[in-house]
């Protein structure tokens, strides 16, 4: 026996040790996978929940970005989803980094990964309608979200049932005013009558909320003018 392997032998004796059973480094490699598959799925959900708002934001309305005012952009964009997929693709990368062949693929190609992993799952749980369920909670069980990130677009896009609102494009003249719903649609909206809640005109105001009915193509008139939001 080599005086190195003597040293090794009663340093192990020293310290007491004793080895590590298999199933220890199974376990611990099993966790380190779970967090990496964990983490793909919360980026998942966030893909999957961005893609709900952009494609729902749409679906009621929504203008171009260039069209909004700042507000509503920051509040519609799915920034968080971005950055939960940001975080969940480091997680995985480190908790894949600890695994049994991690340490031969670089952070920046592991994190790559992850966030193509995240994408497909995404794509895949938005077409489950995953991300439809994941608004739906945060608005039963979040009141600052329910109040705040919701824009009407929809409730406002009824003038059949008297409720129209759009960007206030004009003043034809001091009772007339030409809007454009968020269909893209041109009205001239009569107001000599309305009530209006704000002190500048509407087109200062911007995005107006208008009540009343419609009185023929493209012509609708107003009981009450409100701001939009």
């Amino acid at each position: 026996m080599s005086d190195l392997s003597r040293k090794v032998i009663a340093e192990i004796e020293r310290r007491k040790l004793k080895p590590t059973p298999v199933f220890v480094f199974l376990a611990r490699r099993a966790v380190f996978w779970c967090l990496a598959g964990v983490s793909v799925l919360i980026g998942g959900l966030a893909v999957a929940f961005g893609l709900f708002a952009l494609t729902d934001w749409r679906a009621t309305g929504g203008r171009g970005v260039d069209e909004m005012a700042f507000d509503d952009a920051a509040i519609m964009l799915p920034f968080a989803a971005v950055i939960f997929l940001v975080l969940a693709a480091a997680s995985a990368a480190l908790s894949f980094a600890k695994t049994k062949r991690g340490y031969r693929i670089s952070f920046t190609r592991a994190a790559v990964m992850a966030v193509l992993a995240a994408a497909l799952t995404g794509l895949a749980l938005h077409a489950a309608s995953i991300g439809s369920a994941v608004d739906a909670n945060l608005r039963r069980n979040i009141s600052a979200y329910r109040d705040y990130v919701h824009i009407p677009y929809a409730e406002w896009s009824q003038p059949e049932q008297g409720k129209l609102g759009g960007a206030a494009l004009r003043m034809v003249n001091a009772h007339l005013v030409k809007l454009r719903d968020f269909q893209g649609r041109e009205w001239l909206v009569d107001i000599a009558d309305a009530e209006v809640s704000f002190d500048e005109t509407p087109v200062e105001e911007g995005d107006i909320a208008v009540r009343g009915r419609v009185t023929g193509p493209g012509a609708f008139k107003a009981t009450h003018v409100d701001p939009f939001d």
